[in-house]
């Protein structure tokens, strides 16, 4: 009955982001009964029926997102608990945790500010069900699924996970990384050497399967040189020589207007469902494809002012969260815009004109 429901869940309303994901939830389900549940060494939880065994670590505890919604409190938000909050630890009894978690009336006697329990209850009511938990795909045999099971078995269905991201390891030059080998990077190292911006880049690009991603230097080194570029080119043709021409729109206006619209709704389509490298796909490389044809058709009449105003604000909100520190410094330096693009939401355009894009794509070919 218990695996039935957590079948169901999985396959109809739980979201893996990954068809190759939700199998393999749906097979781990089918064989987890095998799994020892218990061992008799290390750092654990006793079985409560038996003390001499430990329930086995990728069993246990793996309800502790739910402790997360409720940290900030407790810890004041820092983040080893130093400073000691009024709650003690011995005062957390399991009838808090039921009444924090939505299982159980307020205990008269738990010696916790009743404001605090409500508190601690606002935040857990507020963060659950979690929309996403995002980990590693060797974690789906086990914990991710011992996750599910536990969630299921203790709170009711409005409170069951709705998702969960995997992903595969990360190569570095298409080498498992070692530091053996000397194939071997650190996050400093690599924000030093490539800048913020960079990493997120070539980070962004190296996948988006299960399958192990791949970090490339030499994707790393272009992205800082192409954004550099682009930067310059909107400063450009925004404020050192702004494009003049303004009026109705040519054909290649209008191919080169919905050319913006189809990548930029593709874009927040792959954002939605965390497809990264098909965001930057695109979002980036697709759109600036676009501009260049652009520009080439355009020829000396030059490209329509309002339509490379467009362009660079839609290219700046699309590349934001992927290299925020370069698109602020547009948004506010090249664009002149006010507050900071973060804050500026996803771009809000018409909807393509799909036949005049096509029809500009098969001018494009017989040329």
């Amino acid at each position: 009955e218990w695996k039935a429901a957590v079948g169901e869940h999985v396959e109809k309303t739980f979201g893996c982001f990954n068809p190759s994901v939700k199998l393999a939830f749906a097979q781990a389900l089918d064989w987890l009964s095998d799994w020892a549940c218990s061992r008799s060494f290390g750092l654990g939880t006793r079985m409560p029926w038996d003390e001499q065994f430990l329930i086995e670590s990728l069993s246990d505890s793996t309800v502790y997102m739910a402790y997360y919604t409720v940290a900030h409190v407790l810890q004041r938000g820092e983040m080893y608990g130093k400073d000691q909050s009024e709650v003690k630890p011995e005062s957390l009894t399991n009838a808090v945790w039921d009444y924090v978690f939505g299982l159980g009336d307020l205990p008269a006697d738990s010696g916790i500010p009743t404001e605090t329990l409500d508190a601690m209850k606002a935040e857990f009511d507020y963060w659950y069900p979690f929309d996403l938990r995002v980990s590693g795909k060797d974690l789906i045999q086990n914990h991710l699924t011992f996750s599910l099971y536990n969630h299921t078995a203790i709170w009711p269905k409005e409170k069951w996970p709705r998702g969960m991201r995997c992903n595969g390891h990360l190569l570095l030059n298409n080498e498992k990384m070692s530091k053996s080998t000397g194939n071997f990077k650190t996050l400093g190292e690599a924000i030093q050497e490539y800048s913020a911006d960079g990493m997120r880049f070539a980070l962004a690009d190296a996948g988006d399967s299960m399958e192990d991603a791949n970090f490339v230097h030499d994707t790393a080194n272009a992205a800082i040189l192409r954004l550099t570029k682009e930067c310059d080119w909107m400063d450009e043709v925004l404020n050192t020589s702004p494009c003049s021409r303004t009026g109705d729109l040519t054909f290649h206006d209008q191919v080169f207007k919905s050319a913006i619209s189809l990548c930029a709704g593709k874009c927040i389509k792959a954002y939605e469902i965390m497809l990264f490298r098909e965001a930057l796909q695109t979002g980036f490389y697709q759109l600036q494809s676009a501009r260049d044809e652009y520009r080439f058709q355009c020829g000396q009449e030059g490209m329509h002012a309002d339509l490379i105003r467009t362009f660079c604000e839609v290219q700046t909100k699309l590349l934001a969260p992927f290299c925020p520190h370069t698109m602020e410094h547009v948004w506010c330096s090249v664009l002149k815009m006010e507050g900071q693009v973060v804050n500026s939401g996803l771009p809000s355009l018409p909807e393509p004109d799909l036949l005049v894009y096509q029809s500009g794509k098969f001018m494009e070919g017989v040329i």
